[in-house]
């Protein structure tokens, strides 16, 4: 999947590095898309940035199987699409303590937001030793695709109706989307688990990855310098990676009222720790695992999960190729694991009907060794693909036509 994301980029993005400090507030925080129209109408044409709305359907379908996962929708798009929204938490345990809510493609051409929030997903799933420890106390309400109209209709920034849902947040009359997400953060603020951190996941021009920094002059002292342990949290993980707190500074003239931190803000105070982050939008994008591991660590961390000193290797460091996919009745189908180190594992189809087929395994433990089998006695239809050791369990998507 790395490599796929990897070519993607290099087919449509190009690099600009470009300074960015001090912003003011009718800044783009998310910089811009250098690209000309003649090239964006033929990168939308082809590949809808990479995701699209039936992909986040099918990966729904896989995701729902999951224990620790319940899957709704917490309103509609303005064409009528569903928006949907996974919360991820471990039901064996009686009281968690916090609420993690993530939400991605608000400006449907900033794929890589939603490629790191995916990875984050991959994680949170994984049986790892950090996601156990981070479910154990956390709630992770996650919307994959806030935007699906601007992702279908190939809008780079805008909803149907050309919005720029992002700085629609101070208007009388919001858009549907930005509506039914102010509803949902209203709804989980007023229940018995609130929001503690939000984080709206973008990418920008600049090449760079970062946090979109509030001054103190738009929020207080105190909300800074809580501010600035986070990111040096989530920076611990990743130094060489996520730049520095200050690379990006926002509302130092004011607090704006157009954006969900300035929504977050306005209403809660320094309850919620709501930030914007900023992927890499340009040719050098990747390494979604690694971010998404410092973005979970940064955030036990913050949460003084006790996390430090722990091996979090299998969760960044593995990975699970599925070819040809999909595939038909009469394909061959290989499915190699990527670990670390070399480990006994075990890989099981799941139907969508909850039917378990497990996969014959020859005498080999070795990482990237690749199993084959025929499709010929399996129905057509969707499968989970679930790998599992003593270690780690990563799950993928067989799709048999």
């Amino acid at each position: 999947m790395k490599n796929i994301y990897s070519t993607l980029f290099l087919v449509i993005s190009l690099g600009f590095n470009i300074n960015i400090q001090s912003q003011n507030l009718d800044a783009d925080k998310c910089g811009f898309n250098l690209l000309s129209e003649e090239q964006k109408k033929s990168i939308v044409s082809t590949t809808n940035w990479g995701y699209g709305y039936s992909d986040l359907e099918t990966d729904l379908g896989i995701w729902e199987q999951h224990a620790l996962v319940d899957t709704s929708f917490i309103g509609y798009s303005e064409l009528g699409r569903k928006l949907y929204v996974l919360n991820i938490k471990d039901e064996s345990i009686v009281e968690e303590e916090f609420r993690v809510s993530i939400h991605a493609r608000t400006h449907p051409n900033e794929v890589q937001g939603w490629y790191a929030t995916n990875e984050m997903i991959n994680i949170l799933l994984s049986e790892t030793v950090l996601a156990q420890r981070l479910l154990s106390k956390v709630v992770f309400s996650v919307i994959p695709m806030i935007n699906p109209d601007g992702v279908e209709l190939h809008k780079a920034r805008e909803n149907a109706n050309g919005v720029d849902i992002e700085s629609n947040w101070g208007t009388a009359m919001p858009e549907a989307e930005v509506e039914a997400l102010k509803s949902f953060f209203t709804e989980k603020m007023e229940s018995d688990l609130p929001i503690d951190v939000m984080l709206n996941m973008h990418s920008a021009y600049a090449c760079k990855r970062y946090f979109v920094y509030h001054h103190e002059n738009g929020t207080s002292y105190s909300y800074t310098s809580d501010e600035k342990r986070f990111i040096k949290s989530i920076q611990n993980y990743f130094e060489e990676g996520i730049e520095d707190w200050d690379y990006y500074v926002s509302w130092s003239n004011g607090t704006p009222t157009r954006y969900p931190e300035s929504w977050f803000w306005r209403k809660y105070s320094d309850e919620v720790m709501a930030l914007t982050y900023e992927d890499m939008n340009c040719s050098s994008a990747g390494d979604y695992e690694k971010t998404a591991f410092a973005l979970l660590s940064g955030i036990a961390d913050y949460f003084e999960l006790e996390m430090l000193g722990l091996d979090y290797s299998p969760a960044i460091s593995s990975s699970l190729n599925i070819y040809p996919n999909p595939a038909s009745q009469s394909s061959s189908i290989h499915i190699s694991a990527h670990t670390y180190r070399d480990v006994e594992y075990r890989i099981q189809l799941i139907s969508t009907g909850g039917r378990i087929i497990d996969i014959p395994i020859s005498q080999t433990s070795k990482s990237g060794s690749v199993i084959e089998f025929r499709a010929s006695n399996l129905p057509k239809g969707l499968y989970m693909v679930k790998y599992s050791s003593e270690e780690i369990t990563m799950l993928g998507r067989l799709l048999i036509n």
